[in-house]
């Protein structure tokens, strides 16, 4: 994955996968590479979205398995089976939990054009709480087709650096729809999302 801070070159990051991968930073043309791992968190980080002016970055951070379906039209199914939201400082080069949960998936992070508010996905899974990793690992394959995100969003204050209380913008889950990959307008009066049965 990789994400430009406002659509702007100066800078920008993208993932490196594999046995020497990391999160390549680029600013003014000079790259480097960060691990974005640590203990604190879940994973390493997946979903980028840049602050629109300040060097800070929210990412998801997933548990990402993939089904094979052997008699179906879909073959493949790429679940998660534990994510959550952490916010990024990269002058500071500190990684910090937003949510930390078992029981609610967040994905897709994205700020809105005024840096104010995040946008994102969240699903609710009520049968992961209390299960380790491996039992979610084994347990998520038998209800991918259940698992619904909704569109949510969590308010952002600059001068403190928190976020506030997570907000159902659509209720995709009750539609038994689920929501996906929001992308707000750069007026900031429009989310344009992904909407799919599961």
């Amino acid at each position: 994955c990789h994400n430009f801070q406002n659509y702007n070159s100066r800078r920008m990051l993208f993932h490196v996968r594999g046995g020497h991968g990391g999160t390549i930073f680029v600013e003014d043309g000079k790259a480097k590479k960060m691990n974005m791992k640590s203990d604190s968190v879940l994973s390493s980080t997946v979903y980028p979205t840049w602050h629109p002016q300040r060097n800070w970055v929210v990412f998801s951070t997933n548990q990402t398995g993939q089904a094979f379906h052997l008699k179906d039209k879909q073959k493949i199914e790429v679940i998660d089976y534990g994510s959550d939201l952490v916010f990024y400082d990269a002058d500071a080069h500190t990684l910090t939990n937003i949510f930390k949960t078992t029981e609610e998936l967040e994905t897709f992070p994205c700020w809105t054009p005024d840096g104010k508010k995040i946008f994102y996905c969240s699903a609710h899974v009520p049968w992961f709480e209390n299960k380790d990793t491996k039992q979610r690992m084994d347990m998520v394959t038998a209800i991918y087709d259940s698992i619904r995100y909704n569109l949510m969003s969590v308010s952002f204050d600059e001068q403190t650096r928190t976020f506030g209380q997570p907000v159902v913008e659509m209720d995709c889950a009750a539609m038994g729809k689920s929501a996906s990959v929001p992308r707000v307008s750069p007026d900031g009066r429009y989310v344009l999302f992904t909407l799919a049965d599961f």
